[in-house]
């Protein structure tokens, strides 16, 4: 009675680790489809730069301080009438 009772146990101990693996590839299954999915957009959402020059070996700031030159240069320009 008492091994039937201790088997029983053990029974119990392995299943609930069971459950628990199976909780654990559900949530990093689950994890991998959302980064699948973050990366496709990523690489949708970029596509469209795929002919851009990268510009290497400059400083942050330095591109930052000509984006907002060329950003008021727009702006100096005024509006364009297309027509």
């Amino acid at each position: 009675m008492e091994e039937v009772q201790s088997d029983d146990e053990k029974i119990i101990r392995k299943e609930e680790q069971i459950n628990s693996t199976e909780i654990r590839i559900n949530n990093t299954s689950m994890k991998k489809a959302e980064l699948a999915a973050e990366l496709a957009g990523m690489r949708e959402e970029f596509s469209q730069y795929s002919d851009v020059k990268i510009i290497e070996g400059v400083a942050e700031d330095q591109l930052k301080s000509e984006i907002s030159r060329h950003e008021r240069m727009v702006i100096e320009m005024g509006n364009v009438n297309l027509k």
